[in-house]
């Protein structure tokens, strides 16, 4: 009989050890991850007041914002004007330019020839974009002459675009006094496309 209480107190010893183990905690630790938030990025383009130059030759200069005028041009004319693009946005975003709605008014003569007499070299931190006269100019330039694509723009990054311009004397005369051409050019920036 002895045997028989040996084993019971043996079986309910070794039970409640288990028991006992079952029960047995390790350290833990909770931590909570509050206030959690998604907040959408600015693609934000700034361009600053034009500064115009003329360098050579006649031609008096009228600012107005981002509108630039030059007036009395005549053969040898020559000066550029200069924007300042910068993307005060958070998120980088790729320059595009357009140029478009380019009128001519025809002066002494019954012919716009002022567009086709102007030379002009369009570039953006030193990169041509577009090189010819300005009745050629109007399009959409997302790259250099050279295939190369126009600048990213990140956060506070800024870059200049400059329109070169001039008359070349010798090839050019009566026929464009009087004339008038305008022209617009839009800034774009283009979100980056995210890498997957």
């Amino acid at each position: 009989m002895t045997r028989k209480i040996m084993a019971s107190l043996l079986v309910i010893a070794v039970t409640a050890m288990l028991i006992g183990l079952g029960t047995f905690a390790y350290f833990s630790d909770t931590e909570t991850s509050t206030d959690n938030t998604f907040t959408a990025g600015t693609l934000t383009l700034q361009v600053d007041d034009v500064e115009q130059t003329v360098t050579a030759g006649w031609g008096d200069v009228d600012t107005d914002g981002l509108t630039f005028t030059v007036i009395n041009v005549a053969p040898g004319s020559a000066g550029n004007d200069v924007w300042t693009v910068r993307n005060v946005g958070t998120i980088a975003g790729v320059l595009s330019l357009v140029v478009n709605n380019l009128e001519e008014v025809a002066g002494v003569d019954e012919n716009a020839d002022l567009a086709g007499a102007l030379d002009v070299v369009l570039s953006v931190n030193g990169q041509t974009v577009y090189e010819g006269t300005l009745a050629e100019m109007p399009g959409t330039y997302t790259e250099d002459v050279e295939g190369n694509a126009l600048p990213t723009l990140v956060n506070g990054e800024e870059v200049n675009v400059v329109l070169y311009w001039s008359i070349d004397g010798p090839d050019v005369g009566n026929e464009i006094q009087g004339d008038s051409v305008s022209f617009d050019i839009t800034f774009t920036l283009d979100q980056v496309q995210p890498q997957p």
